[in-house]
């Protein structure tokens, strides 16, 4: 019996050390094929791009975090310990609404995952996820040829980002996430419903 329970745990080990061997390697194979994927002079204009984004306001900032979990933490090195560190199930993956704001930055110069996540990494160590994010929702599509999260709060509410009411702000970081589902214009009651759920959830936290 004795000898059973040590093949049994021994075999184990051993499993558990291969995965995180296996794991370990995927991180450093992520990390170390940036020239692979993108071209330098591609990455470094975007990194420039991406610094010179408008700042958005303060906050913006904390209403779009309570929209989608985003925080200063929400960097691709979290999202890939929660994907494939502690394995998190699917549905709870799926509560990571926002894993990277610079995994989203890349904005489809790589499709590929894998390269989305190498270049997700390389931003995280030359820019910021805040900046990454000034960059996304920069360049969002908000139906009717508005482009940007400053053009949206124009177009919708007729006001600067900075000048919206507390109530106005949570609705354009809800349309933020899916501007075609939480249109304004399109699906008013949808995005009032929306903002009430994410009223509720903020009241019970």
């Amino acid at each position: 019996m004795r000898k059973i329970t040590k093949i049994i745990s021994t075999s184990i080990l051993a499993t558990l050390t291969l995965i995180i061997v296996v794991l370990f390697g995927f991180y450093f194979w992520l990390n170390h094929r940036l020239d692979k994927v993108i071209d330098r002079k591609t990455y470094d204009n975007l990194v420039e791009t991406i610094k010179t984004s408008k700042d958005l306001p303060d906050k913006f900032y904390k209403v779009y975090g309570q929209v989608t979990e985003y925080d200063q933490k929400s960097t691709t090195n979290k999202f890939l310990f929660y994907k494939t560190v502690v394995l998190l199930s699917y549905d709870n993956l799926k509560k990571i609404k926002n894993p990277c704001p610079c995994i989203d930055a890349n904005y489809g110069i790589e499709t590929n995952t894998f390269d989305t996540w190498t270049v997700g990494l390389a931003l995280d160590r030359d820019v910021s996820p805040k900046k990454c994010l000034d960059f996304y929702l920069s360049k969002i599509d908000f139906l009717f040829s508005v482009i940007g999260i400053q053009n949206a709060s124009k177009f919708y509410y007729h006001k600067e980002l900075d000048h919206l009411s507390d109530n106005e702000m949570l609705e354009l970081a809800v349309m933020s996430i899916n501007p075609t589902a939480f249109n304004r214009i399109d699906h008013p009651e949808k995005l009032k419903l929306k903002v009430i759920e994410i009223k509720n959830r903020m009241k019970n936290n």
